[in-house]
This record gives structure tokens, sequence and C-alpha cells, in this order.
């Protein structure tokens, strides 16, 4: 028997997954479109903030925060299988995509919360599929470092602090991302 989760509401979790066997669930732009557009259908229904985000071919990462005891469990589930059954009639398969259960961190204090959105959004520079997180479109760093609109973030108090205005905690947040670059 699997031990039961903690899940307390109101608090932001480090969420991630990865494909099984490590291959890539990720294979198209359509793959990842349908993966963001099931994200955004699901955190409205299980009220989840999303802060932060990267798909990467082979795993994703989430920086969100619960309102309700029980969502994170059912919000991960309903994401997982739905973007599974999705994948595996695409591929006329069938079988796990994902290598198990996806694995949650609790961010307790603010300044995790910032190294922590940092670390997600750098995957792709780490993993040597760009050169600037700005360049890879899977992910939430165009929306903290720019004025793109992205439909599945909410906006967390943290990153106002970094600037009086949008440009200025933008510039901020940039720098501040480069620095681990």
């Amino acid at each position: 028997m699997r031990p039961l989760r903690i899940q307390i509401p109101n608090q932001i979790y480090h969420v991630f997954n990865r494909g099984n066997h490590q291959q890539n669930v990720f294979s198209s732009d359509a793959d990842f479109q349908r993966f963001l557009k099931i994200v955004q259908k699901y955190k409205r229904k299980f009220l989840i903030r999303i802060y932060a985000y990267v798909l990467m071919p082979n795993h994703f990462h989430f920086l969100f925060e619960t309102l309700n005891d029980d969502t994170l469990a059912r919000f991960m589930q309903a994401v997982t299988l739905t973007y599974a059954i999705y994948k595996n009639r695409r591929a006329e398969t069938t079988g796990h995509i994902w290598q198990g259960r996806y694995k949650q961190t609790l961010v307790s204090d603010d300044p995790y919360f910032l190294q922590c959105a940092r670390y997600i959004e750098l995957n792709p520079v780490r993993a040597g599929l760009v050169a600037h997180p700005a360049d890879y479109p899977w992910s939430s760093y165009r929306a903290h470092a720019s004025e793109v609109e992205d439909p599945i973030l909410d906006n967390h108090p943290l990153f106002f602090s970094l600037g009086a205005s949008n440009k200025n905690w933008q510039e901020a947040y940039q720098r501040f991302v480069e620095l681990e670059m």
C-alpha cells in the first residue's frame, strides 16, 4: 500500500514527474500544447494557482499552490491520466507513459520560492536545449521576464516585490535568473 501524501491547503509545492523509462512524453508542439490545455482546464476545476512551470521532452515541473487539502492529488491524477489517454490514442498504444507517481516538495519560505521558480525555468538551458530560457517556448520564463501573457499562470506577490512596476520586477527577475546561467 502506498503511503498517503500529506497535503496542506494554501501551501506552495514544487511538483514534477518524468516519462516512463525516462522516455519522451512530449514529442511535438501539439503534445506540449495539449498538455497545457489539460492543465488549464483542471487548474480551474481544482482551484490550483500556478506560479512557474516548464515542460521538457521527458518530464515536467510546476510550482503551484493548492487552495484545498485534497486538490493536489486530484489535480495531478486528472492531468496525467487525461494526457496519458491522449498520448496512447495518438500513438495507437496502451500502457503507462509516466514513470510513477509524481514527486512533490513543499516550498516553505519566500527565498526558496524564487530559487525554485528559477530552477524550473532554467531546465531547458541546463539540458542544452537552448542558450537562454527566453528561447524555450514551453516554460513560464517569458511571462515572468517580459510582457508575454500566459493563460495558465497566476501572479504571486513575491514576483511583484522585486520592483515597483511590471517592467522593474521583470528586469530584476531576468537578472536573478541570469545569475545562475
